[in-house]
Parts: structure tokens; sequence; C-alpha cells
């Protein structure tokens, strides 16, 4: 069963991915230089999916805005506070979105079947096997849960580290009974910025990578769900 779901989870994901998955000898170089690069990217559409409604939705607020301007209807202030009113407003209401309108975010009837005919080629064509799989899959998301909250802990002890070099800093300035400088200060913010766009590109590949996976074991936990239900289906036609 190891064996299995190993082989299972590398075919799942050739499929999401878009690759083929039949074995071959390119196989292993697509898994090193190109699946991560295309998993990301999977990853951050969905991650950034509720901001592309709300931009669009912005910016045809601001258009529709700036014609009533442009034709005296509204004046320049009554356009910037009904400007941001609908988009906080909408904001609101992207994030309040109901269950339905997410959940199912990079799962699709497609791939769940792609990820079915998978699990029928693997021969898990009973409820015991299947599972089996999923106590698996369970064991796998852990894995996946443990590597992102080491991202995390990466991201935090680079700014746990940096504020007590920091604080060195100030405390050597103080024993020494010295001001800090100008060129100083601007080193200090210039590495601050450095700093905050590192973490923000680190955490932007983070939740990418947290999103890929999800849809990843999604798509295997709705497939387990489905192929049990047509066993079932075809118990009962054989009864």
């Amino acid at each position: 069963m190891f064996n299995k779901t190993k082989s299972i989870i590398e075919c799942t994901e050739s499929s999401l991915l878009g690759f083929s998955t039949k074995k071959s000898y390119l196989s292993p170089v697509q898994r090193l230089f190109f699946y991560p690069l295309v998993y990301l990217q999977v990853g951050f559409v969905d991650f950034v999916r509720p901001l592309k409604i709300w931009s669009l939705f912005s910016f045809v607020i601001a258009l529709a805005l700036s014609f009533l301007v442009k034709n005296s209807i509204l004046d320049s202030n009554s356009y910037i506070a009904s400007l941001n009113i609908f988009v906080w407003f909408f904001l609101l209401l992207i994030s309040f979105s109901t269950p339905s309108s997410y959940a199912f975010n990079g799962v699709t009837e497609l791939t769940v079947n792609n990820t079915v005919i998978i699990l029928s080629e693997h021969e898990i064509n009973s409820v015991d096997s299947l599972e089996l799989l999923e106590d698996n899959v369970d064991k796998i998301e852990e894995r996946i849960d443990e590597r992102v909250k080491f991202y995390k802990w990466l991201i935090g002890s680079a700014w746990a580290g940096y504020i007590l070099f920091i604080n060195f800093q100030f405390r050597v300035i103080s024993i020494s009974d010295m001001k800090p400088d100008k060129n100083f200060l601007d080193s200090l913010f210039e590495t601050s910025v450095y700093l905050s766009l590192f973490s923000l590109f680190a955490l932007t590949l983070m939740m990418s990578y947290k999103r890929a996976s999800k849809i990843l074991i999604s798509n295997l936990r709705y497939a387990c769900v489905q192929k049990k239900s047509l066993l079932q289906k075809v118990d009962i036609d054989l009864t």
C-alpha cells in the first residue's frame, strides 16, 4: 500500500499540473526543475483569486464613478467617498463569502474523475483499499503541514534574529554614550525594507505552496469519496 500511495500521489501531481502520468526518462528532470514552479503557480492563482475579483470590481466601479464625475453628475469629494464605500463594502463581501464559493477552488469534476481513473489504474477497487489510502493521505497531509510550519518558523526566525541584532547595536551605542548617526539609521531602514520585501515574497511562496497542496489533497479525498460511491452503486445494481 505504501508504494501504491506514493505512485498515486505522483500521478495525481502530474495530472493536476498538466504533465503526463506515464513515467519516462524525463520524469525525474521534470519533477526537479518544472514541477515546483508549476506547483507554486497553481497555488498562487488560487491564492490571489479573491484579490483578482476585488480588483476587477474596484476598477469597474472607479470607471463608472469617473464617468459620473466627467458628466458633472458627481463631484470629486462624492467620488472619493463613494469609491471608498463600494471598495470596502465589496472587500467585506469577498472576505466573508460562503464556503460554496471557495471550498471547491482547484477541484473540478474533471480533476476528480482523472484522479478516480488513477485510483483504478492502481487497483484501488474496494472500500477497504480506499480507506487504507485515506489513512496514508492523512499522514501525507500532516507532513505537508509540518513543512509549512517550518517555513513560518524560518520567516519568524529571520525577524527575531534581526530584532535581536538591532537591540544589540543600540545597546552598544548606549553603553558607549554615542548617538546613532544618520548612516547607521539609514542602514537599519534599508535593511528593514529588504527584510520586509523578503518576508512578503517568502509568505507569498509559502501560501502558494500551501494552497497547491490543499488542492492536491482535496482532489485525492474527493476522488476517494467518488470511487466509494461508484462501488456502492455497483453493489446496489448487483443486488
